[in-house]
């Protein structure tokens, strides 16, 4: 038996990329990455020092409290505009929604369900939601390509 082309694979088993396909993919992962790391930073911060404000002197307090309320709005901003990853080879969004194709492992026996949280059958894995995923990125949910080894 012949070896198969490099975006087919038998059923419910993940694909790889084209050619350069985790090149296409590196500078969005890089920027998702560096925008959490910023707005982690930036929550930090803000909460250190919106906590200090509560125990200086009343003359300081706006020195202090607004620059931690500034720093806390930025955090949220940040989050809230993190940057779509998209897969290179469908196009889709690879980090909202479920389609298929399980995001940790690739594989094809995702069980959506509405009421239930989204389970993975092949890893054992549950789905978080889109903001809040308890899982890493590895694969596309809609093609099954791999995207990042590490996981985004």
């Amino acid at each position: 038996m012949g070896k198969l082309p490099l975006n087919e694979g038998s059923p419910g088993t993940p694909r790889e990329a084209n050619a350069g396909g985790h090149e296409l993919f590196r500078p969005a992962a890089a920027r998702y990455r560096r925008r959490l790391m910023h707005f982690v930073f930036y929550l930090v911060a803000g909460a250190i020092l919106a906590f200090i404000s509560l125990f200086v002197p009343d003359s300081l307090v706006k020195w202090v409290g607004i620059p931690g309320i500034a720093l806390i709005v930025t955090a949220m901003l940040l989050f809230f505009t993190v940057p779509a990853l998209r897969c290179p080879e469908c196009g889709n969004h690879s980090d909202n929604g479920f389609d298929k194709f399980c995001p940790a492992c690739g594989k094809d026996q995702l069980t959506i369900s509405a009421l239930r949280a989204t389970h993975c059958n092949a890893c054992g894995r549950n789905m978080g939601s889109y903001k809040y995923r308890n899982y890493p990125i590895r694969y596309c949910t809609h093609c099954s390509v791999l995207l990042d080894e590490h996981g985004v």
